[in-house]
């Protein structure tokens, strides 16, 4: 396994000051609501070494220092490579299984996110954590109650799995249309989603595209889904590629002829190297967290920024080039999502204030009007009990 052990992840920061303050609510958020974690229990922080520009060193850290406070035995484990083979990911297995709970600042769990192994016997917890840095862990993408945006998971899904018709399109020309699974069963999520609690909770369950048609208007980068480890992780297209999509399936790709050449032994290379169908959409979904903000330039690290943008509402992902997910991914920006003609998501906005399922997530957590920058009348908001909330 590239790892080793370490007492815990130097400070980024020139005074070496303790990142605790302004991280102790998304740390608490994610320990408490989210991981669940409990005095006495064993905890495993598995973080990537800060120079491989993925996670700094004080977002894992003030999460530890959190953890101790509240009672954990916290061990670390420090990854020194992204890549990780079927020895090293065995090895993270079986660190996994002594601990009651991982907590992951390494892609290292997003590869791993479909993995059984990751939910053990007796209650044993496994968490993706997105939140890359102490700025994110401190905003409102890692501050706004977990169990607040699972309210709007759920309610988003209702509101698809009720869906006859589910309509995608964007202003580059996407119009992917789903009209309904056989025999007039609603089209709605299929595939299973992850195996691993993700934090910030930011995506509904992915939709299947079996029974789905039309064209999906691709743009600037393909990424990886995270899924696997592979390089080049991107392809950069130099103007729109049109895929032709029906039944799950690509049936071609249009535009510029050096980009479809380019994207198809983009496609060929990662479907020999990990010996998937090269040919499969196997799901979609959108983001529904707007306190996602990614601030790096996109061309500095193409894969980096698909897989931090996901999750925010002005990206629609595609997961392709294989089934369980897919190894690439289609990133549309700024979509349009109508369910029977009304859009949920409005030009990459999630009209949270136009859905019953919805407006009662927005009730339930008055914080959620604040983060989707809407206000429901007085009489429609409800008061939960203290103890729903650990925050």
């Amino acid at each position: 396994m590239n790892a080793r052990a370490v007492a815990t992840p130097a400070v980024n920061s020139s005074q070496g000051e303790s990142p605790l303050g302004a991280c102790r609510s998304g740390a608490l958020n994610l320990l408490q609501n989210c991981a669940q974690l409990t005095a006495g229990e064993r905890l495993l922080v598995v973080c990537e070494r800060p120079d491989l520009g993925w996670y700094d060193a004080d977002a894992p850290r003030a999460v530890v220092e959190v953890a101790r406070e509240l009672g954990a035995e916290v061990s670390i484990e420090q990854l020194e490579s992204a890549g990780d083979g079927p020895a090293a990911a065995a090895a993270i297995d079986r660190r996994c299984a002594a601990h009651d709970c991982t907590v992951f600042f390494a892609r290292a769990g997003d590869r791993r996110r479909f993995s059984s192994a990751l939910l053990g016997a007796g209650g044993r917890r496994s968490v993706m954590c997105y939140a890359r840095d102490a700025g994110m862990l401190s905003s409102r993408y890692a501050t706004t109650p977990h169990a607040a945006m699972l309210a709007v998971t759920e309610a988003v899904d209702e509101i698809i799995r009720g869906a006859r018709t589910i309509a995608i399109r964007c202003s580059l020309g996407t119009d992917f249309t789903g009209t309904g699974a056989p025999g007039g069963a609603p089209c709605g999520p299929e595939p299973s989603d992850v195996g691993i609690l993700r934090f910030p909770q930011g995506v509904h369950a992915p939709v299947s595209a079996r029974h789905f048609q039309g064209q999906i208007a691709l743009s600037n980068y393909v990424t990886s889904t995270g899924s696997a480890y592979y390089q080049p992780d991107h392809l950069r297209l130099e103007a729109v590629v049109m895929a032709q999509v029906a039944g799950g399936t690509i049936r071609a790709f249009t535009g510029r002829k050096t980009d479809v050449k380019r994207l198809r032994a983009h496609y060929r290379r990662v479907s020999g190297l990990l010996g998937v169908d090269p040919e499969i959409v196997h799901s979609w979904h959108a983001g529904i967290h707007p306190g996602c903000c990614y601030r790096a330039p996109v061309h500095e690290y193409p894969d980096r920024w698909g897989n931090n943008v996901f999750t925010h509402p002005r990206i629609l992902h595609f997961h392709t080039c294989g089934g369980n997910p897919g190894e690439i991914a289609w990133n549309i920006e700024n979509p349009t999502v109508a369910i029977d003609g009304r859009p949920l998501w409005a030009h990459g906005r999630l009209q949270v204030e136009d859905f019953a399922p919805t407006r009662r997530a927005l009730a339930q957590w008055p914080e959620l009007q604040t983060l989707f920058g809407v206000s429901l009348p007085p009489c429609q908001n409800s008061r939960r009990s203290a103890s729903s909330a650990l925050l």
